[in-house]
Formats: structure tokens, C-alpha cells, sequence
């Protein structure tokens, strides 16, 4: 016998495996055998309620699947790329790197003159075109570093509230566009470092003209980071924040009031059916159908719902959305009916 063998049972033990008193003494309680006969019956009416649909309405948008170990395994290329950029660049490259801060401090300048704006623009361009000949690899190179400035820059901002030079030359007017879409709360932008930097690798790109080449290309997990952020805290579109803010303004009533709200709810699903589509175009593993039937329902276009959760089923009629998609579909038609 092994010495764990010998050792005693420890009371706890002792006391949870000893038997009812009435079973020891031989004696069978008057209900155990009608609780044991109802056990079949209520695991059927469990399996039941379960298995059928019921109006059930949606309420949150699926947000994508992300590698996280993808995600950092770009972080960390962007270190090393960085680091590179720090033990020297072409002269070319250099004179890039100075065009961008330039052109971002002068167009983020409200006394700047379009002319002095365009003259920068111009500069910019053939910088931009200059590297991309003589040396395009450095050109990523030039990103990695320029946002490492970007995010310390931005994680200072934070902590004082003041702009630094280097925050406005690398990222020109990011404070004020955020606080415009209303991202940022206080003196914090809302969106984690992943998002940081693939909003800045965005508008890098951007600015430089050079968005479909394969060499600044983001990945699918950095694309899906960005989108889920989107879901998670969508903003009114530019082109009706205006109006909406007008209707704000000479809203008087609580109906008014009341009916300015909603005009906001549904821009701001209208942006989220944007970033689904848009998302769902980028990444083919995304419920796309489902999402837009939740969105649609949440803006209040029931039958748009209804459509869309049906063609999720038609794709995908077993799986762990069949059923939510099911009792979704049914609150759908239900509330198209009442309209």
C-alpha cells in the first residue's frame, strides 16, 4: 500500500459521501421516487423550450473574431522596423519624413493659407513619389517610426492635456477629429493601441496617396480590430451631424426632442450597416446576413431585419446562431406587422 494510500479520510469527506439518515436506517422518503419519475419529463420540457423558436429581439451586433497573436506579432514588426528606421535612412526618405511633419503642422493650422497648404500638398507629393522609386522599402520603414512617435506622443497628451509639436506633425489634427466623432472622453481617445495604430497607419497611408499598394497594406486581423471598434462606438456620420445639431438647436418640445433623438439613433445605425457591409466584404468568416438583420431592426426597418435573417438561415440553417437567427426572424415579422 502507497503511503497516500494510508492517510485518513478528512471529515469534510467523511461527512459529504455518508447517507441520508432515512437511507441508512433502511427507510425511503415518500417523495424520492415521484422527484426521480419527473426528472425525464422536465428535462423534455427544457429540451423543448429550447430547441423551438421564439420572438426574441436582437440586441447585440456580432463583433469579428481576432487573432490576438497575429495582432501582435505586427505589433512587434513595427518595433523592429522602427528600430531599423532609427540606424539610418536614405536621404530621400528623410526628406519624406520632414514633408509629412511639415504638411501636417501647416494643414492643421487654422491661420495656414490654402496657398501655403497646397504648396506643402505639392512637396509632399513628390517626396512621396521620389521614395517610392528610389527606395519604396524604406517607406514602411518611415511608418513604424513615425507612429512609435504617434503613440507616445498621444499617451502624453493623455496625461497633460497638451498637444505636443510632435503629436500635431505626426498626426495633425487627430485630438480635434476625435473629439468631433466624439471618441475621445476627456483628455482619452476610447480605442485601445491596436486601434491607435491601425487608425494612424490609415491616414498615413492616405495622406500619402498610397492605399492600395501591397507594401503599407494592413491585415485582415488589423481590419477587423478596426471595425469591431466601429461597432462598438459608431458616430454620426460628417454630412448630418449639421443637420442634426440644427434640429438640436430648434427642437422646443419634449415630441421634438423626442423625434431629434431618434433622427440620431438611426444615422447612428446607419453607420453601423456601413462598417457590417464593409466588414463583411473584407472578412468572409463574419456573419454579415446576421448583423445586418440586428442592425436593421435595431434602426427600425423590420422587414430589412427579417430578409436578412432569413438569408442567414438559408446559408446557415444549423449552427450556433440557427436559433437566435430563428427567434429574431420571428420578432422581425411580428414588429413589421404592427407598423
Amino acid at each position: 500500500m502507497r503511503f497516500r494510500d494510508r492517510l485518513p479520510i478528512p471529515d469534510s469527506v467523511a461527512r459529504a459521501l455518508k447517507p441520508p439518515a432515512s437511507v441508512a436506517a433502511g427507510k425511503a422518503s415518500p417523495w424520492g421516487g415521484r422527484a426521480l419519475a419527473l426528472v425525464p419529463l422536465l428535462v423534455t420540457l427544457l429540451f423543448v423550450a429550447l430547441a423551438f423558436p421564439r420572438a426574441a429581439p436582437p440586441s447585440e451586433i456580432p463583433l469579428p473574431t481576432i487573432d490576438e497573436r497575429e495582432l501582435a506579432k505586427i505589433e512587434a514588426s513595427d518595433r523592429e522596423l522602427a528600430d531599423l528606421a532609427k540606424k539610418g535612412l536614405s536621404d530621400d526618405t528623410r526628406i519624406l519624413g520632414s514633408a509629412i511633419r511639415a504638411y501636417f503642422l501647416l494643414h492643421d493650422d487654422d491661420v495656414s493659407t490654402s496657398s501655403d497648404v497646397v504648396k506643402r500638398r505639392g512637396e509632399l507629393n513628390q517626396a512621396t513619389a521620389i521614395v517610392m522609386r528610389s527606395t519604396p522599402h524604406e517607406i514602411k520603414l518611415l511608418r513604424a517610426a513615425q507612429l512609435e512617435v504617434f503613440q507616445a506622443a498621444l499617451l502624453a497628451f493623455e496625461s497633460t492635456g497638451v498637444e505636443s509639436q510632435d503629436l500635431r506633425e505626426v498626426g495633425g489634427g487627430f485630438v480635434r477629429r476625435m473629439r468631433d466623432v466624439g471618441w475621445m472622453r476627456g483628455n482619452r481617445f476610447v480605442a485601445d493601441r491596436i486601434v491607435r495604430a491601425v487608425l494612424f497607419k490609415l491616414a498615413w497611408n492616405a495622406t500619402l496617396g498610397i492605399i492600395d499598394d501591397p507594401i503599407l497594406a494592413l491585415s485582415r486581423d488589423e481590419l477587423r480590430a478596426l471595425h469591431g471598434f466601429y461597432l462598438r462606438f459608431p458616430h454620426v456620420p460628417e454630412q448630418q451631424k449639421i443637420s442634426l445639431e440644427l434640429a438640436r438647436k430648434n427642437a422646443t418640445s419634449p415630441a421634438a426632442c423626442e423625434e431629434t433623438a431618434a433622427l440620431e439613433r438611426a444615422a447612428l445605425e446607419d453607420f453601423r450597416l456601413e462598417k457590417v457591409k464593409r466588414l463583411g466584404a473584407i472578412d468572409p468568416e463574419y456573419p454579415t446576413a446576421f448583423a445586418i438583420g440586428v442592425v436593421s431592426y435595431r434602426r427600425g426597418r423590420y422587414s430589412m431585419a427579417a430578409e436578412a435573417f432569413r438569408d442567414w438561415l438559408r446559408m446557415h440553417p444549423n449552427g450556433p446562431l440557427a436559433l437566435r437567427a430563428q427567434n429574431h426572424l420571428k420578432a422581425s415579422v411580428a414588429a413589421d406587422e404592427r407598423l
